[in-house]
């Protein structure tokens, strides 16, 4: 899960036993591994936080892949951490990240409506760690999933390099 502050993608390993009223879960492990400051920047420009120019759908829509790139990639650093196979998680669940909640309705729309926005694309963690999606991501997963995630995990590394590159400088762009 990754919050509004922007500070990083928190990981939770959960043992789940049983059905219904019997249903148990408990923490194994947890752990956040934090964002790059200009994954940070780029999620508070999301959400408006400073009061910058809104992104365009093109910016907003690679963002949810990007996201969904990085949120596979916690899930595997995770894995390394606690000492788990990847291979041995039954299910991977996201919340994404929240870049607008207005539990009130407002009519922007014209319609008195409640919404929140969470990015972090389904079908690319699925992709990203060998998994099939299990909500209604399916015809999405189909026809983008491989290179969706191929591109934001190249993505993802060519901000982490750019950043790394500099960090000597003092470029924050």
């Amino acid at each position: 899960m990754s919050g509004t502050s922007g500070d990083g993608i928190d990981v939770a390993l959960v043992q789940i036993h049983g059905r219904g009223w019997r249903l148990r879960a408990h923490l194994e492990n947890s752990c956040t591994l934090p964002y790059s400051p200009r994954v940070r920047r780029l999620l508070l420009r999301l959400a408006n936080a400073n009061r910058q120019p809104i992104l365009s759908v093109a910016e907003i829509s690679e963002a949810n892949f990007l996201l969904g790139e990085l949120f596979a990639r916690a899930a595997r650093q995770a894995c390394r951490r606690f000492r788990v196979r990847l291979a041995a998680i039954d299910l991977i669940g996201s919340h994404g990240h929240t870049v607008h909640h207005q539990p009130r309705a407002g009519k922007r729309t014209g319609a008195q409506v409640a919404s929140t926005l969470q990015l972090g694309e389904p079908a690319v963690i699925a992709g990203a760690v060998n998994a099939a999606p299990r909500r209604t991501d399916q015809p999405l997963y189909d026809w983008t999933a491989r290179t969706a995630a191929e591109a934001a995990a190249a993505q993802a590394e060519a901000v982490e390099g750019e950043e790394a590159e500099n960090e000597g400088t003092g470029d924050t762009q």
